[in-house]
């Protein structure tokens, strides 16, 4: 697995990795221009994108526990534990096969509130069948 940005990290990575994670994603939208840039590398190296995992780092943040740190690559995931559900369900779908979340704040009143979300997830997945 190879973590990275820019047009030469990418070339590398479309030419030798068997897996690409991007971060410091938030609403799967977030996902787009990385993927279109890794897209573009695999093309000017020869590589089918489809032989290439896809894993990212996602930001949740829960405003009433703190307030939004500054200097965030992209705005973070938030909302209900719906909301959330739907858009980890959202990464599925767009082809993400592995994710990581980080909690804003990590501490255990955003990790049991989080917990919500995935059970919701888990439902709303069993459900697309």
């Amino acid at each position: 697995m190879v973590g990275s940005f820019g047009k030469r990290m990418l070339n590398l990575t479309a030419k030798y990795a068997d897996l690409w994670n991007t971060g410091y994603l938030g609403d799967v939208e977030t996902l787009t221009q990385p993927r279109n840039d890794l897209l573009a590398a695999c093309h000017e190296v020869g590589r089918d994108p489809a032989t290439l995992g896809v894993t990212a780092m996602i930001y949740v943040h829960y405003p009433a526990m703190m307030p939004l740190p500054e200097g965030l690559d992209n705005p973070p995931l938030s909302g209900t534990p719906t909301q959330i559900a739907k858009t980890m369900l959202a990464y599925e779908r767009a082809g993400v096969e592995h994710v990581m979340f980080h909690l804003l704040p990590y501490k255990s009143e955003a990790i049991h509130k989080f917990e919500q979300a995935l059970h919701i997830y888990h439902q709303l997945s069993d459900q697309q069948g």
